[in-house]
């Protein structure tokens, strides 16, 4: 029994020592986990000075070198660095860093860096100034900090920066002073496109100094999120319902209240953070969306962003949305991309390949703004665009300017022949609703229907009040909708096609029981019957019925009805032909007819 119990005394021993020894082996590779992040972390800066202590080592080198020395720093800004870490995230971002830190120090002898922040390195090069290289050295530098970041089998990363250069002693005496002019300077690189350098000078007066802050204040609002995005209804005045909404770009100032784009949208774009910036507006729609849809019932409504040029031009902008697309499984088809100036881009090669690949992605690209411009309207024809903005200036002055009336025209035959929508911005009057309807436009937006707003709870009651009003302004002078609202398209036969053709349809098409004839040029000549053709073998000109009753597009509904009583050929079972331009547009049955009367 003895013999048992000390047996058993030393099994247990054992059993604790060796879960002893898996803790603490579990805890020194814990330990040496964590030592080998940090370390990790270190070769990220092996190359860099923290930044603490680089305001010290250059105040002690300028006094090492006195007031009759030289030297010069460098502040070297990554462009669209925010862009660059939501595509390949913090730690490649940490990775490309690592290797611009090593390429700075390696190309630029006797030099110091530190990381002043996220997107910003600091560079002291002791040596002093030989004003005739320094150009061309700092120059050879950014070739080099532009070449490919590559690391295994990590993403490749393309980048470029802007790069401000002081001299000690003529741009500040004082670490303070010279990292100024840096920053001072860098704002002129940023504004005049980055990806380039410049070397301070007293040219940079108080204008630019007073142009910096605001452009710094900028870069706090984004960090702080002070951006915000105003809605504005779309309206599809023909079907009294909301088409989506068009977002705005907004800035909750502290000081100065809400600011429109016109106050801020060229320093965003000067700063490189219009990429971000229009990004980030996607993603706010694409979280609204679903909010949106709830609060109206509706899964079919559209959401308009507007995209800048120097978006269009990045390299990366195409990789960001699909990475946002992937990520929240957004309908990409539900989201246009709002472009401007599309005549400038028909000559930039990778602004047309960002706009292909992005409708590849599925989004919608729309052009804003378009004005009286026949070589605009000619050159957007020939491209992918699913949606054209009517500039506003088209409502101005709408009477009687059959310049204006000619060119609605053609942009509406041209939109219709193409499936593009066309919509009419700024409408300001009740008289701008009745051109859209004149002129076969069939959605618009503007004050008159809704000012852009970004509370949804007080916005969406007022649509539906808005329409509400449209409509019955409608019934009183124009008693809409028209008889399109209604029309479908059938199965049709070419002139040029023989009644082979037709008994194909027929067969391939069990349920139809009439094909209707249209010329080459679109014009309607009558239609054939299923139970004609099966015992007829003549030609289908031979065949052709012509007792339809044929009514413009345009025509509103209660006319329609009005007129089929009224015309003593008309039968219950026929359809009604619908014409647009004289052309074949499709028809109405009597049946959909029947229906809406009844609803």
């Amino acid at each position: 029994m003895l013999a048992t119990n000390a047996f058993n005394i030393v099994i247990t021993i054992t059993v604790i020592l060796i879960i002893g020894s898996l803790i603490y082996l579990l805890i020194r590779l814990m330990l040496h986990n964590e030592a080998r992040y940090r370390e990790d972390k270190n070769i990220l800066t092996a190359d860099m000075i923290p930044n603490s202590k680089m305001k010290g080592i250059v105040d002690n080198y300028i006094a090492r070198v006195g007031k009759f020395g030289s030297f010069y720093v460098m502040q070297i800004d990554i462009d669209n660095f925010k862009g660059l870490n939501e595509l390949y995230g913090p730690s490649r971002c940490d990775q490309v860093l690592q290797e611009l830190s090593y390429r700075i120090t390696s190309g630029v002898e006797h030099s110091v860096v530190s990381r002043l922040n996220d997107d910003k390195i600091f560079v002291l090069v002791k040596d002093d100034v030989n004003y005739a290289t320094v150009e061309e050295d700092v120059s050879n530098l950014i070739v080099k900090l532009k070449q490919t970041y590559e690391n295994g089998h990590q993403t490749p990363v393309n980048l470029t920066v802007s790069v401000s250069i002081a001299l000690y002693p003529t741009c500040g005496t004082t670490y303070k002073a010279l990292l100024r002019s840096l920053e001072l300077t860098n704002y002129v690189v940023k504004r005049n496109g980055g990806d380039n350098y410049m070397i301070y000078s007293s040219d940079i007066d108080s204008k630019e100094t007073s142009n910096m802050d605001y452009f710094n204040e900028i870069r706090t609002a984004i960090d702080d999120g002070q951006f915000c995005l105003y809605y504005q209804p779309i309206i599809d005045i023909r079907q009294k319902k909301l088409l989506g909404f068009e977002t705005f770009l907004r800035w909750n100032h502290p000081t100065q209240g809400v600011l429109t784009p016109d106050k801020f949208i060229k320093m965003l774009e000067t700063s490189g953070d219009i990429n971000y910036i229009s990004k980030w507006g996607v993603e706010q729609i694409v979280t609204k969306m679903g909010e949106i849809q709830s609060h109206i019932g509706a899964n079919d409504l559209i959401y308009t962003n507007n995209i800048s040029t120097k978006q269009l031009m990045s390299d990366t902008l195409v990789e960001e949305l699909k990475k946002l697309l992937h990520n929240t499984k957004a309908n990409p088809h539900k989201i246009v991309l709002e472009i401007e100036d599309y005549m400038m881009y028909d000559k930039m090669d990778q602004v047309k390949l960002n706009l292909l690949r992005l409708r590849d992605l599925g989004f919608r690209i729309s052009v804003d703004g378009l004005k009286l411009d026949y070589a605009a309207l000619s050159q957007i024809e020939k491209e992918p665009i699913d949606i054209i903005k009517l500039d506003r200036s088209f409502l101005k002055d709408i009477n009687n300017n059959k310049m204006k009336e000619k060119f609605v025209e053609m942009l509406v035959d041209s939109a219709e022949h193409m499936h593009r929508m066309v919509i009419a911005e700024g409408v300001e009057v009740y008289d701008h609703i009745l051109y859209l309807e004149k002129n076969n436009i069939q959605y618009g937006q503007g004050y008159y229907l809704k000012k852009p707003v970004d509370n949804f709870d007080d916005l969406l009651p007022d649509i539906k009040e808005t329409i509400k009003k449209l409509y019955n302004k409608y019934k009183k002078t124009l008693d809409i909708p028209t008889i399109d609202s209604l029309c479908h398209f059938p199965c049709t036969l070419k002139t040029y096609q023989n009644i082979n053709n037709a008994y194909q349809i027929f067969e391939e098409n069990n349920t139809t029981q009439r094909i209707y004839v249209i010329n080459d040029e679109g014009h309607y000549l009558g239609y054939l019957k299923r139970e004609n053709m099966l015992c007829n073998l003549d030609t289908a000109e031979s065949n052709l019925f012509k007792d339809s009753l044929i009514v413009p597009s345009h025509l509103p509904i209660k006319n329609v009805c009005q007129l089929y009583l009224e015309n003593e050929s008309s039968h219950f079972y026929e359809d009604i032909i619908v014409l647009k331009n004289q052309c074949f547009y499709g028809i109405v049955t009597i049946k959909d007819l029947l229906k809406y009367l009844i609803k």
